[in-house]
C-alpha cells in the first residue's frame, strides 16, 4: 500500500524522515503494520497508522499517518 499524510505544521525533512523510516521498515520487513498499529521509537514519540481511503483516490486504501 502507498503511505499518505495529510497536511501539517511538521518540518518538512521530519516528515520525509519518518515516511522514509516507514517505507524502509515495510520494505525490509513485509506489510507488518496493521490498521491502528503505533509506530515511533519512543512512547512520546508514538504514532498512529491507519488504514483508510487515498486523499487523491478513495478507492485506494492507503497507510495514514497522522501527526495530530
Amino acid at each position: 500500500m502507498e503511505i499518505e499524510m495529510p497536511p501539517c505544521s511538521t518540518e518538512y525533512d521530519e516528515v520525509f524522515e519518518l515516511v522514509y523510516g516507514v517505507a524502509a521498515y515495510l520494505v525490509a520487513q513485509g506489510p507488518v503494520i496493521s490498521d491502528g498499529d503505533t509506530i515511533g521509537g519512543t512512547e512520546e514519540d508514538r504514532i498512529k497508522v491507519i488504514y483508510g481511503p487515498s486523499m487523491l483516490d478513495e478507492d485506494i486504501e492507503v497507510y495514514q499517518i497522522d501527526l495530530k
